[in-house]
């Protein structure tokens, strides 16, 4: 059932509790909240972006930089748009019986995306609205270290260079990284194990055949750099790689650097990782996207 109405201030303060959120974004969202519910033209704004974004309508505003005002300041009101499906949300998951801890990691996306806004623009906002109203809509779950979404395998977006045991549509489990500190292994260990005991219980209908990985970490030019002790190394040998059509080295330049584009002669190299992409870039090389599947446990 759609939300027709804007959260109180009472409720958003009881989902902003449930998350925990750290106390400068949680103010923010209730500054927007507080102008929301003092104008009829921002409370009919904010629930219509709520239906853009959980109708996939929604406007990317990382590929929209000549976008007019009003697509820009969307920012500021779609962390907002994401918490009116809260409700829903924890709703979904009491009926199902998962444990309220697993929606609070989940739905813990929001902050880690607000601070990303923050570090670009120096306000809280949110422009991957998109991605964060999968934890909300309950397709994607947050199970330790890392995040896991129920998805159909799709061959066209690989070349295939050897034979592999996966075929179009396959059931697979979407492996995402948040962005969210270290990736030991121990740690990542723990999220394959639960996500393992996560799915036979609560998608018991379901047989998935493989975890599969996209992500720049996955890159084996990485292996060229990085030692084989490295949380980025031993994480992308969990997987036995596929190649993607998709070469472009967007992604990799957005996560190290926190932009895309971006003039390398003025980018900083203060970490390692940094170096590193600076180096392989100048040297001619280009970073690409990498891919990787690990077949789940039999039992």
């Amino acid at each position: 059932m759609p939300q027709s109405s804007m959260l109180s201030s009472d409720e958003l303060d009881a989902m902003l509790s449930y998350l925990r959120m750290s106390s400068a974004p949680a103010h923010a969202i209730r500054r927007m909240h507080h102008k929301a519910s003092g104008s009829q033209s921002r409370r009919e704004l904010l629930m219509a972006r709520y239906g853009q974004i959980f109708q996939g309508s929604i406007v990317d505003l990382h590929q929209s930089g000549d976008a007019p005002a009003p697509a820009k300041s969307y920012a500021q009101i779609d962390a907002l748009a994401c918490l009116q499906k809260m409700p829903q949300t924890l709703t979904w998951y009491a009926q199902q019986g998962i444990p309220s801890e697993v929606a609070a990691a989940t739905l813990s996306d929001l902050e880690i995306w607000m601070h990303d806004y923050f570090r670009q623009s120096g306000q809280w906002g949110l422009t991957e609205a998109a991605w964060v109203a999968m934890g909300f809509a309950c397709k994607v779950f947050r199970l330790g270290r890392l995040q896991f979404e129920p998805a159909t395998f799709d061959t066209s977006m690989f070349v295939e260079t050897a034979p592999f045991p996966l075929t179009h549509g396959d059931l697979v489990l979407n492996v995402h990284i948040p962005a969210c500190g270290p990736m030991s292994p121990k740690a990542c260990d723990d999220s394959f194990r639960r996500a393992t005991q996560f799915f036979n219980r609560y998608f018991a209908g379901r047989s998935f055949k493989a975890f599969v990985c996209s992500s720049w970490l996955l890159d084996q030019q990485l292996t060229e750099y990085l030692a084989e002790d490295t949380n980025i190394v031993h994480f992308l040998r969990r997987f036995e790689p596929l190649v993607l059509k998709d070469n472009s080295d967007a992604q990799t330049i957005q996560r190290v650097f926190g932009q895309y584009p971006i003039n390398l002669d003025q980018a900083p190299r203060d970490t390692t990782l940094r170096r590193i992409v600076i180096k392989h870039i100048q040297n001619g090389g280009q970073w690409r996207m990498g891919s990787g599947y690990m077949l789940c446990p039999n039992d």
